[in-house]
């Protein structure tokens, strides 16, 4: 039987496809305050915007006589005909989100226009919305929303802990205000500011509060523009390039947006500048004339259409590209940079993670000294500024192996042709015996002569807070430097060979958003991170030391991530493939 579904079911389905979690209703409601003309945003939550969110601006504010429709569906004032769908330049339009929020918090409105001798006070609770009634309160909006997702319990117990939705809800303040110059934001929870910057600020300075003074001086700005399209892009050089893809950001017309075919354009003009393992920074700005883009596609508006995605494409890379070529690449001295040039190579000497470690015992202690007794797990630690233990590389079997495109190694085995991947194989190798040292409580650290200050951002910042423990039985002792940037006191020993920036960013960005990340599974991003990677040329020493201690693993067959190690080709399909079968 076919029926219509009660008015409070449609309510909470509308607001599922909108409101996800905490982050949804900041992202939501920002965006609303901007639409109002605001010039002053102020965001606050409490345990990670669960019990309260709080946002207040001076914007136009909502006259008393329209506020009771703020809390229901489809009620908006920025769309008044079909065509307005055509040519959409707010940030909302569907007249969802405040209905939305309202059907799954206790919600309250206090609004004021220029005009009124009083503001005026609204309330809805699970969609339930109450009458209009005199408040004191200055020209604008405030929206408090308390109690998320009250109502459907089975919600609320998908939400992480406080630290990670306050870093989500942190986010999305930051990318929203990167792009909104002329408009202050700030951002704080239970009452420590975290984030907050000036209506003077450009979009350099927002990037350099939140990221980092290093990474916001070291951008690259490239304009291009013509009738209908105006791009700006803020491009990392190659020093900066991250292991993930957490600092790239696009806008539309000011609109926070995911586009495949965009980031595919900035990733195609960095190929000459930037080794295929390593991730760009990079934000674009795009202002494109409405018409020529459909924003309706999803509730969430993040997704969007182009009326000629092509154009975009070649305008993105062309503008990405030149802004790069146009730039003084060249390393600064004392920068550490993650690549040396257009080459793709490594500008520093690395000394190989699996140099001369053949020799370890099951539980993972070095060769070179006796393992810890079984009953007394410790947590070894070298001596400052110490090398770890190398025993001596295996003896050379006289096969003969060769590198192929320094990516792949090949040699003969039997009856068989070997070809392995030599980054997946490292990656194997360098996880498990990280996974042994965890186990027994043997991880080695090395510990640093003076600790090293990284900068990762805010959103970085507030996880140490609850990864930390996690990290450092992992051989990583972090701890909070300001407001971006953290200080590294010790490294796990395997690790020494990777800089200490690439080491504090993939262990940060591990699990991201997740606190509850097995450490077993945060070692999946170390190892993929610390591993050789496809463009290093290795030694026949390097690769025999590597290949030996592989060959006592029986998990060597894929990467953690399960990606195959090798593939062997047999001799007879060879002779069968050359027609000498038979001859």
């Amino acid at each position: 039987m076919i029926r219509q579904l009660p008015q409070d079911v449609i309510d909470r389905i509308a607001a599922g496809e909108v409101i996800e979690r905490p982050a949804s209703v900041i992202k939501e409601l920002v965006e609303n305050a901007l639409d109002a003309g605001a010039t002053r945003i102020e965001i606050q939550t409490e345990q990670g915007g669960k019990r309260l969110i709080r946002i207040s601006d001076n914007g136009t504010g909502i006259p008393s006589e329209e506020l009771r429709l703020a809390f229901l569906p489809h009620a908006t004032s920025k769309l008044t005909r079909l065509d307005d769908l055509l040519q959409i330049a707010s940030f909302g339009f569907r007249g969802e989100a405040l209905a939305s929020i309202g059907a799954v918090s206790r919600a309250r409105i206090v609004s004021r226009t220029a005009e009124a001798a009083e503001a005026y006070e609204l309330r809805c609770e699970g969609g339930r919305v109450g009458e209009p009634r005199p408040s004191g309160a200055p020209a604008g909006t405030t929206v408090e929303v308390a109690n998320l997702f009250f109502n459907i319990p089975a919600r609320a117990r998908f939400l992480k802990g406080d630290a990670a939705e306050t870093s989500r809800c942190l986010d999305h303040v930051v990318r929203i205000a990167l792009y909104s110059e002329g408009v202050a934001f700030s951002a704080s929870s239970s009452g420590r500011t975290l984030f907050k910057v000036s209506e003077q600020a450009s979009t350099r300075e927002r990037i350099a509060a939140a990221y980092g003074e290093r990474l916001g001086a070291g951008l690259i700005e490239a304009e291009s523009n013509d009738d209908t399209l105006r791009l700006t892009a803020w491009l990392g050089p190659p020093e900066l390039a991250r292991a993930t893809a957490s600092h790239q950001q696009m806008v539309l017309n000011g609109r926070l947006i995911r586009d495949a075919a965009i980031r595919a354009a900035v990733l195609q003009a960095y190929r000459e500048f930037l080794a295929p393992s390593l991730q760009p920074v990079f934000f674009l700005s795009l202002t494109l004339d409405p018409a020529e883009v459909d924003v309706n596609v999803h509730p969430a508006k993040t997704e969007v259409r182009f009326r000629d995605s092509q154009r975009i494409f070649r305008a993105v890379r062309r503008t990405v590209l030149q802004g790069l070529r146009g730039a003084d690449l060249a390393p600064r001295p004392g920068a550490e940079p993650v690549l040396g040039g257009p080459s793709g190579r490594p500008s520093w000497a690395r000394r190989p993670a699996w140099a001369g470690t053949v020799n370890e015992s099951a539980s993972g202690a070095s060769g070179t000294g006796p393992a810890p007794q079984a009953d007394r797990p410790v947590q070894a630690e070298l001596p400052a500024g110490a090398r770890p233990p190398v025993p001596a590389v295996p003896e050379k079997t006289g096969r003969g192996y060769l590198g192929v495109f320094d990516t792949y190694l090949l040699y003969q085995s039997g009856e068989e042709l070997v070809l392995v991947d030599q980054h997946a194989l490292h990656e194997r190798v360098l996880y498990e015996r990280m996974r042994r040292e965890l186990r027994a409580g043997t991880v080695v650290r090395q510990g640093l002569l003076v600790p090293e200050v990284v900068e990762v951002g805010r959103d970085q910042v507030l996880r140490l807070e609850e990864q930390g423990d996690a990290l450092a039985r992992l051989g990583l002792e972090l701890t909070p430097m300001g407001d971006t940037s953290v200080a590294v006191h010790a490294v796990p020993a395997l690790l020494t060979h990777r800089r200490v920036e690439e080491l504090v960013w993939s262990a940060l960005s591990a699990g991201e958003g997740d606190e509850a990340l097995p450490l077993e599974e945060r070692l999946h991003t170390l190892a993929c991170h610390a591993a050789v990677r496809a463009g290093d040329r290795l030694e026949a020493a390097q690769i025999e030391s590597l290949l030996a201690e592989a060959a006592g693993l029986p998990e060597a067959k894929a990467c953690p991530h399960g990606r195959p190690t090798s593939i062997r080709l047999a001799r007879s399909d060879l002779e069968r493939w050359f027609k000498r079968s038979g001859f």
